[in-house]
């Protein structure tokens, strides 16, 4: 297998990644200024906020991956094939649409 954290248990991972995310937002909505506010955040919390994003952007990176192929390699094995078939590939479809949105959303600022 390509992916090491395949081998270990992505749907754990994955798991892990979409919490740690969650509380990621939580504590960047504490900590960072209201958007239609006229505050600043201090360089400590800006470059704290982006060391956070950077490390949690490298295991979604792998995870997210390993966990979409883990889930396609089970397709021949599941009972009911169609309606997991189904599910992984909307899985799949919303989970490769999310950073190309992000990417447009991004880049037509």
């Amino acid at each position: 297998m390509p992916f090491l954290a395949a081998k270990i248990g992505a749907g754990k991972h994955f798991g892990f990644v979409l919490l740690a995310w969650a509380v990621f937002f939580v504590l960047a909505a504490w900590v960072l200024p209201p958007l239609d506010s006229h505050l600043q955040p201090t360089p400590l919390v800006y470059w704290g906020v982006l060391t956070l994003v950077i490390l949690l952007v490298l295991p979604t990176v792998i995870v997210v991956p390993a966990y979409v192929y883990r889930s396609w390699l089970r397709l021949p094995t599941v009972p009911n094939r169609t309606a997991y078939g189904l599910w992984v590939g909307f899985e799949s479809l919303l989970l490769l649409a999310v950073p190309i949105g992000l990417a447009f959303w991004f880049l037509t600022k």
